[in-house]
Order: C-alpha cells, then structure tokens, then sequence
C-alpha cells in the first residue's frame, strides 16, 4: 500500500493514541506543556505520516504496532524540543504603563546595606548554603529524574509518568529510590 493509502485507512489512529496515552486526559498535559490538545495531536499526525512514508511491509511488524509506536516516539520528542513557557504580550498601553508605574514603585523603596542585613534575624549564612546544596543535588540528578520528580509533584501517577517518558511505571518508581538514596547519601557526606 502507498503512505497516502494508509494514512486514510488508519486516520483513527492519532487521535486514538493520543487519548490512550494520556489516560483519555489530553488537555491536562496540554495545560502542563503550555500548548493545546488541537497541538498534541498535530504532534501526532505527524508521527502518523512518518509511520506511512517509513513503513516496510517485508518486515514483520504490524502496522498498527509501528503507527502507535512512532506516534508515541514523536509526542514525546515533539513536547521535549519545542514546548516552551507562553509569553505575555502587552498590546494595551494603560496594562503597560500600569506596569511600569509599579515596577517604579518598588523601586523607590529604601534598599538595605549590608549592616541591615547583619543586623536583622536574616540567617544569611543558611540561606546561601540552602542554596548551593539544591544547586549541587540537582546536578547530580539525571535530566529523567527530574523530569520524574516534576511531573510526581503536579500529582501524576508513575504509570502515567513511564507511559509519558516511554519507561515502565516501576522503572520510574526504581528511579525516583534511587534519586532519593544519592539526596540521602550526600546530607550523610555533608553532615559528617
């Protein structure tokens, strides 16, 4: 068959795929990546048409099997590379001139020196070293295990975390223990 042949015979396919993957709740990963539903399934139609112009029949592979796997495959590497954080544009100038006039604000307010720092109950000391030991914890994750711990935190399952990173849900679990076990390993090293 030709790739437009079997592009309309399995037409179903994107959409479908796209609802099985995200537990039939496409929109909550659409709000989570910043972009909309219409989007993630472009995203998989586009995975789809790859699927037909690659597909090769001397192989023994069903089609379906190899759409729904390249779909899936495409999706994820799709909302990786290119979803980013929407932009506001102020079009209006009162919202703009509001906004300076507030900025302005809390520019004008008196700006502490060093002796009013020393001198509150600011424990600038806990604050730094807070901050660098969250700087080298996160280094020491993987780009996947943070990943993990993000999504864990908007309250999805590991299941719905392996099937979205293309890992089994324990595979997700066994990374986030083992993430946890480094965190535990390095306050025992910091504390000693």
């Amino acid at each position: 068959m030709s790739p437009e042949e079997l592009f309309e015979q399995y037409k179903h396919l994107p959409t479908r795929t796209v609802y099985r993957l995200y537990r039939n709740n496409p929109k909550m990963v659409a709000d989570i990546h910043r972009i909309e539903v219409s989007d993630l399934i472009q995203y998989a139609n586009t995975g789809y048409w790859i699927a037909c112009k690659t597909y090769d029949e001397t192989r023994n592979v069903k089609f379906q099997s190899f759409a729904i796997s390249n779909i899936r495959w495409h999706l994820n590497k799709q909302l990786v590379k290119d979803c980013h954080f929407k932009r506001t544009k102020y079009d209006d100038d009162k919202v703009l001139v509001d906004i300076l006039s507030m900025e302005q604000h809390t520019s004008k307010e008196k700006n502490r020196d060093y002796h009013d720092v020393i001198g509150s109950n600011i424990n600038v000391e806990e604050k730094v070293f807070g901050q660098i030991a969250h700087e080298f914890i996160t280094s020491q994750l993987t780009n996947t295990q943070k990943e993990i711990i993000k999504l864990r935190n908007i309250g999805m399952t590991f299941n719905e975390i392996g099937e979205m990173i293309g890992i089994k849900g324990k595979k997700a679990f066994d990374l986030i223990v083992k993430a946890r076990k480094q965190v535990e390993y390095i306050r025992e090293v910091e504390s000693v």
